[in-house]
């Protein structure tokens, strides 16, 4: 018998009898999410902002990894429900955090009377 060190968050390998292998399902295709959140703009101006966005998953383990989670046991990985709603948890744990910290960034020096909506969203899209 030989034993390998698990790093946590990685999926124990498939073998034979191994009942701890984890089936992880990432969707192929693009799929839409929102972020609401409160900014403090420039002369400490507080705004509601509501964000729209597509996005789709290009590299799986890197985004598996981000979202741990994903990999759980006693999950079956077939059932649609369950994995709605472990994508639904993971775009709001990855994606809508990254969007908050680099929205919260620009926001800060952007006067309200000022405010260009097309060019916020152009420079949160480049």
């Amino acid at each position: 018998m030989t034993w390998k060190k698990i790093n946590a968050g990685e999926a124990v390998p498939k073998g034979g009898l191994n009942m701890c292998y984890m089936k992880v399902v990432v969707p192929n295709f693009p799929m839409q999410g929102e972020a609401t959140f409160i900014s403090i703009l420039k002369d400490k101006v507080r705004a509601n902002v509501h964000i729209d966005y597509d996005y789709s998953i290009i590299d799986a383990l890197a985004f598996i990894k981000q979202a741990k989670f994903l990999g759980k046991a006693n999950v079956d990985a077939d059932n649609e429900e369950a994995i709605g709603k472990s994508f639904e948890m993971a775009e709001n744990m990855v994606i809508d955090k990254r969007i908050k910290d680099v929205a919260k960034r620009i926001f800060v020096d952007e006067d309200i009377v000022e405010l260009d909506q097309t060019e916020i969203e152009n420079h949160l899209l480049a």
